[in-house]
């Protein structure tokens, strides 16, 4: 007999979720401009708007607005100040967001995602709904080839087992114009054993070092093989270059510090991935140092200063200047220190600027725990 059950509030937390436009996974524009975090932002924005609608928050043009503070942003997504102030700018850029002033809490405006094309509108609409089957099972097909492999395979290794066996053997016997003592035979029957124990996989005695000898010569062997072939790779352009475009958006490099000086660092680093990476961890560390000694904890974006572009040029053209005279051979001491030292120095002014221009604004320093962190979950 069923029995009706009622709506209980634990259950309907359950059923409670966050929507997100399938565009914003699958179109092409939002996957090259926003991360993973902003769509989840969005989620959460959208969401947010429900309620605007709900409490009638509609401007004069009957556009919908709503008020989302950035501390309640990073609440909900565990992320600091200066990650917000990030993830905002890249909806913006990609068109999903409108952030006006007031003069008191800004009015946000959630912006519709728009299809690049009618026939990228239908690839979204009949994504994972089309050519679905069940690629758990296999077929038949593959369960025929995959037996007939081990079966090979099995073949293969018996064979090799029994030639390996009649080579001892024939090794071991003692020619008919050669005659032998007792005791020799009885010494190469003993290493005829020997060596026939280690060729059966059931006997699990350990060999001495003398007689592993062999196999350890055979293990360097493979390691030095498998350590060429990745080597090999080393210098291979089209490798060296997917791994610093990797490294620049996983570091979110442009960001944080601005397209010219990426674009310096490719070019002077010949396309070769760890001199991308030193000259970036020149920069980084020296931005570290910089926050310690200053005492403040400061980024290169709109929220901190209103120069951050032109901060971001000045990073460039020092670390410019710093090739030029390093190929003019007027270094004196190592271009490793130099590097860090140089951008350091302008990280200091950029503080001492960034803490001059919010104390005029009346707005206090925020700090950032971890800035660079990308682990922005």
């Amino acid at each position: 007999m069923f029995e009706n059950k009622k709506h209980n509030i634990m259950e309907s937390a359950k059923y409670t979720y966050f929507q997100l436009p399938k565009l914003l996974m699958y179109g092409e524009k939002y996957q090259k401009k926003i991360k993973p975090v902003d769509k989840l932002a969005y989620a959460v924005l959208f969401d947010r708007l429900n309620v605007s609608v709900e409490n009638g928050w509609v401007d004069d043009n009957g556009d919908i607005y709503f008020v989302y503070r950035n501390e309640s942003l990073m609440d909900v997504l565990n992320v600091s100040k200066a990650t917000v102030v990030a993830i905002k700018k890249r909806l913006t850029e990609a068109g999903l967001l409108l952030e006006e002033t007031t003069g008191r809490a800004n009015r946000l405006y959630l912006l519709e995602p728009v299809a690049a094309s009618k026939e990228e509108a239908k690839y979204v609409i009949q994504k994972d709904k089309d050519d679905i089957e069940d690629q758990s099972k296999m077929t038949e097909e593959e369960k025929r080839k995959i037996s007939e492999s081990m079966k090979k395979q099995k073949g293969n290794k018996e064979r090799e087992e029994q030639d390996e066996v009649q080579k001892l053997n024939s090794d071991f016997k003692t020619p008919v114009n050669q005659g032998s003592s007792e005791s020799e035979n009885k010494t190469k029957s003993k290493n005829y054993t020997s060596e026939v124990k280690k060729l059966n996989p059931s006997n699990n005695n350990l060999v001495t070092s003398k007689e592993n000898k062999d196999n350890k010569e055979s293990y360097a062997e493979q390691n030095e093989r498998l350590e060429n072939s990745v080597s090999a790779y080393k210098g291979h352009y089209e490798v060296e270059k997917e791994l610093i475009d990797h490294f620049i958006e996983e570091h979110d490099i442009i960001g944080n510090y601005g397209e010219w000086i990426v674009s310096n660092f490719k070019k002077f680093s010949r396309g070769e991935f760890d001199t991308f990476r030193v000259f970036y961890e020149k920069l980084y560390y020296a931005h570290q140092s910089a926050e310690k000694e200053s005492g403040i904890h400061f980024a290169l974006d709109s929220y901190f200063t209103n120069r951050s572009d032109a901060f971001k040029l000045e990073l460039s053209k020092t670390f410019w200047r710093i090739i030029q005279l390093d190929r003019q051979g007027k270094i004196k001491k190592d271009l490793n220190n130099l590097l860090f030292s140089s951008f350091k120095n302008d990280f200091l002014s950029f503080a001492k600027n960034i803490k001059h221009e919010q104390e005029h604004r009346n707005d206090p320093v925020v700090p950032i725990n971890d800035f660079f962190e990308e682990n922005e979950g």
